[in-house]
């Protein structure tokens, strides 16, 4: 018993029950802050990122599919 509440204040898992996913994700969680901290701020920028460059690629596929139609109109029309 004594191990247990050691164990319990020291924040891991006891032995006198069973701990539930949650509970084990929560302990992990609260023992790493810094780590988590980092790699939410690792994910956020990633996606920020990622949201930028499909944007500019889309920009970039319209500008192109533009130039490309008015090459295509100007041929059309010097060919008629």
């Amino acid at each position: 018993m004594a191990a247990d509440v050691t164990r319990f204040l020291d924040g891991a898992a006891v032995t006198a029950h069973s701990e539930n996913v949650l509970q084990r994700v929560s302990r992990l969680a609260r023992r790493h802050r810094v780590a988590l901290g980092i790699v939410a701020a690792y994910l956020l920028v990633r996606a920020v990122i990622l949201m930028f460059t499909a944007g500019e690629r889309n920009r970039n596929r319209r500008t192109m599919e533009d130039v490309t139609g008015a090459c295509l109109a100007r041929k059309m029309g010097a060919d008629a």
